[in-house]
Formats: structure tokens, C-alpha cells, sequence
């Protein structure tokens, strides 16, 4: 009987460095290149790459850290969010920036295979887009203090966006009740 090998911990930095973040940039861009790109992505625990403006994303069917409110602050807090590495934060953060920019609503559209993780994704990017809204309080004009839903309310753009404004084509229910819960209740997100 022959004693079994001990288990070395995985060396996922050689993994992580074989697989390519730019699907673009790789020489040849074939589907055996792909599945072997995915798979050093997978050991290297890298569950995101882009090809031009898409985001590939993979399950890794098990959390890996990848998600919170250090990553998310990375990533708003960042000028340029497309020289970070491939993330759902990041397509949030092009998105919100496009639309702040260009005053037009933007579409993010997450498609996938059933288990795919499309609804974990659309759930990143709604905590991405709430945390660009909730604010924390300030003084206004008046020299009241204004709270965080008040502040984004002033933001037109952003509540167009999620449905909500007076430039949507939407009517506004007048449902009330807090921003989050609104933003909670609306779906930017169409979820193939």
C-alpha cells in the first residue's frame, strides 16, 4: 500500500499570471486558448477577464473575497476604473460614469447559463449604483441639514436612471419611502 502524496497548498500567483485579464491582447483566440485561459483563471482564483468592452465573468461556485466594501470603494473611488483589473464593480463604475457624463441612461445587460452567477453579478452592480447615491448627510444652502436621499434626489440623472426622475419616461408612483427601498424595488438591470 502505498502512503498517499501530502497535499500542497495550491500556488495559485503562477496560475494568475498565465491567464489573461485582455482576452483581446492574446495572440490566438481560439476556443482551446479560451477553455485553457478560463481554467489558469479558475486555479488562480480570477473569476473575471474582458474582451474590449465585455466582461467575462466565472463561477467559481465557492466565495473568494472578491466582493465588499474595500473592492467597492476601489473601485469608486477610482478616475479611470478600466486600469483596474476586470471586475462587476468596474462595469458599474463605467456605467455611472457614462451617465454622469453624457446626461443619458445606460444599460447593463448580465447574460448567462442557468448558474451561471447572473444573479449574484446584478446584485453587485445594484450595491455598486446605491453607493454612488446614499450619501452621508450635509449642510445645504439653507443651512439645514439635508440627508443623503434628499441629496440624491437633487441628482436627476442618476434617479432617471433607476426610473425615478423627472427626466424618466416612467411615471414616478409617488410610492414613497426611502431611496434604498425604492432603489431596491426598481430594476435597472435587464437579466437575460
Amino acid at each position: 500500500e502505498e502512503a498517499a502524496e501530502p497535499r500542497r497548498p495550491r500556488d495559485t500567483r503562477g496560475a494568475a499570471a498565465m491567464a489573461a485579464r485582455e482576452l483581446t491582447q492574446m495572440s490566438v483566440l481560439d476556443e482551446g486558448t479560451l477553455a485553457s485561459n478560463m481554467k489558469a483563471m479558475l486555479d488562480g482564483e480570477q473569476v473575471y477577464a474582458r474582451s474590449g468592452q465585455l466582461l467575462i465573468s466565472l463561477n467559481p461556485f465557492r466565495p473568494l473575497g472578491l466582493y465588499g466594501e474595500k473592492t467597492l470603494l476601489e473601485y469608486r473611488s477610482s478616475t479611470n476604473p478600466g486600469s483596474l483589473p476586470p471586475h462587476i464593480y468596474g462595469v458599474a463604475a463605467e456605467a455611472h460614469a457614462r451617465l454622469i457624463e453624457r446626461g443619458k441612461p445606460q444599460t447593463i445587460i448580465i447574460s448567462g447559463e442557468s448558474g451561471a452567477g447572473k444573479t449574484e453579478n446584478a446584485k453587485y452592480v445594484m450595491e455598486y449604483l446605491a453607493s454612488t447615491v446614499v450619501m452621508p448627510p450635509t449642510v445645504g444652502a439653507s443651512g439645514k441639514a439635508s440627508t443623503g436621499s434628499e441629496s440624491a434626489r437633487s441628482q436627476g440623472g442618476m434617479l432617471a436612471f433607476f426610473g425615478m426622475g423627472s427626466q424618466s419616461n416612467v411615471q414616478d408612483s409617488g410610492g414613497g419611502g426611502s431611496l434604498h427601498d425604492r432603489l431596491l424595488r426598481s430594476n435597472p438591470l435587464l437579466e437575460a
